[in-house]
């Protein structure tokens, strides 16, 4: 979201070499208190884009789901193996998670790759809410939207992301 570095130029080249930057921005969830937050980016999608990006980014292997999976065994003293299939279904069930209607009221966020120290929290990674806020605290920055279209997003801008019904995608289903 915030790059800290200048907005791209779709029509000028792009640089051989740059070196990345910590995003830095505060972020209020369904009105609740403003964080501090320094890592890759943030994510937003609504139910529309939940299969695309969002999805790729937030899902789990089966390996990571296994060595969870294990660790939790390890720690309830339980001694019968984990059966692949199991591993399998709660995989999928937790990848189907990230997945939502279009026409479902909410957005989904990720937080990409966050820095957690003394002054920077992150008390929610990813998660669903219908109003999400972010005030940059980057320079030389900017906030790309699906994708493309970037906007400048300097110390001081606030974003406010919400769901609004006059906002809806329209769209027509025809039926063979």
């Amino acid at each position: 979201m915030c790059a800290d570095r200048p907005c791209p130029n779709p029509h000028a080249p792009s640089p051989a070499f740059s070196l990345p930057r910590p995003s830095y921005y505060e972020i209020s969830i369904n009105g609740g208190p403003w964080e501090k937050h320094k890592n890759s980016g943030l994510n937003v999608c609504t139910g529309t884009g939940s299969k695309a990006w969002s999805y790729n980014i937030n899902k789990l292997a089966s390996q990571e789901v296994e060595d969870l999976l294990l660790i939790a065994q390890r720690g309830s003293r339980a001694t019968q193996p984990l059966e692949p299939a199991y591993v399998e279904q709660v995989t999928q069930h937790y990848n189907e998670s990230l997945i939502f209607s279009p026409e479902e009221p909410r957005i989904f966020f990720s937080i990409r790759e966050p820095i957690v120290n003394r002054v920077f929290t992150s008390s929610l990674h990813r998660g669903f809410t219908t109003k999400l806020a972010v005030r940059s605290r980057c320079w030389d920055a900017c906030m790309v939207v699906d994708g493309g279209t970037s906007f400048e997003f300097n110390d001081g801008a606030v974003a406010t992301l919400t769901v609004d019904e006059d906002d809806a995608l329209c769209t027509v289903l025809l039926e063979e």
